[in-house]
Parts: structure tokens; C-alpha cells; sequence
């Protein structure tokens, strides 16, 4: 027996090495495999949602009579389920719940500036997600509200306690400082 192995040894090794390399290749090419289908995933999500920040963007220039087209509302919200992110699930299930609740009352200027931080937040939660990069939700306000300076101390902290409330990336938060 000690002949046979000693006279087969360089036969031994090579099976030996065939055997542990099918191994590490097997395993290589299936995390190789998973990787891709991962990367395809992330891909097609972008696909889906690389137009959500410039529709919520269109979505908040009320038209004139005032009113978010519900239709197109409805198809945002349900891009942002299916697409989105987490947090950016989070913040359109508080825009909803703020839109029922402010259908059963009277809504007040503290409870309408809400509504556009939640807009702002969405779009920042989404421009992030997509980018990597955080646009501050003030950004919105800062463009579109022509006396926002005389505002910004109802919205700052409307920005803050929501980022805090829905548990988002806390560099969201603006500064109070003015």
C-alpha cells in the first residue's frame, strides 16, 4: 500500500489540487452569481425611481387652483411603496396619514407647512438614496417660497422633529441657526 501511494503520489496531489479548485471555483463563481443578481436588482430599482425626485418636485408646484392632482399623487405614493426605500416608505406613510387626518379638519398654517416638509423630506430621502448625496430639505423652500426668511422659524423645527419622529438619517436635520 505504502508503494502504491509512494509511486502515485504526484497523481494524489494533482487530484488532490483538481478537487480544491473545483471547490473554490464553484463557490467563487455562485458568490460571483449572487453578486451580479444583486447589482441587477439595484439596478432596475434606480431604473424605476431616478424620475421620482423631479415628479415630487413637479407634484409640489401646486397648480392654481391650489390642488395636488390626486391622480398623479396616487401613482407617486404607490412608485415610492414599491420602489422606494425604507425611510422613504416611512415618510409617504406620514404624508398619508397627514392627509387623512387634515381631511377631517380645518388645516392650519403649521399643519400646511408640514405637508411641504413631508414633500421636502421625500425628496430628500429619495435624491439620497439614489445619490449618496444629501440636498437639505430646506433647498425646496429656499427656491419656490418667496418670503421663506420670514417663515423659516415655523419650518426648521417642523424639518427637525419629523426627521426625528420618522427616525431618518439624522444629517437631514437643518440647522436653527439663522
Amino acid at each position: 500500500m505504502k508503494e502504491i501511494l509512494l509511486n502515485n503520489f504526484g497523481s494524489l496531489i494533482t487530484v488532490f489540487v483538481t478537487i480544491v479548485g473545483f471547490i473554490i471555483t464553484y463557490f467563487g463563481t455562485t458568490k460571483s452569481f449572487k453578486d451580479e443578481i444583486a447589482k441587477e436588482k439595484i439596478s432596475q430599482n434606480i431604473e424605476n425611481i431616478h424620475k421620482l425626485p423631479f415628479e415630487i418636485c413637479e407634484l409640489m408646484n401646486i397648480n392654481k387652483a391650489n390642488e395636488i392632482d390626486l391622480k398623479t399623487y396616487k401613482e407617486l405614493m404607490s412608485k415610492v411603496l414599491a420602489y422606494g426605500s425604507k425611510d422613504a416608505v416611512s415618510i409617504a406613510i406620514h404624508m398619508q396619514q397627514l392627509s387623512y387626518e387634515l381631511n377631517n379638519r380645518q388645516p392650519n398654517d403649521v399643519d400646511k407647512l408640514e405637508v411641504l416638509v413631508a414633500y421636502s423630506l421625500l425628496f430628500t430621502q429619495i435624491k439620497y438614496d439614489l445619490s449618496s448625496e444629501i440636498v437639505s430639505p430646506e433647498s425646496w423652500f429656499k427656491l419656490k417660497v418667496n418670503d421663506y426668511p420670514k417663515i423659516r422659524r415655523q419650518v426648521v423645527p417642523i424639518i427637525n422633529r419629523v426627521v426625528d419622529e420618522l427616525y431618518l438619517n439624522k444629517d437631514f436635520k437643518v440647522s436653527d441657526d439663522l
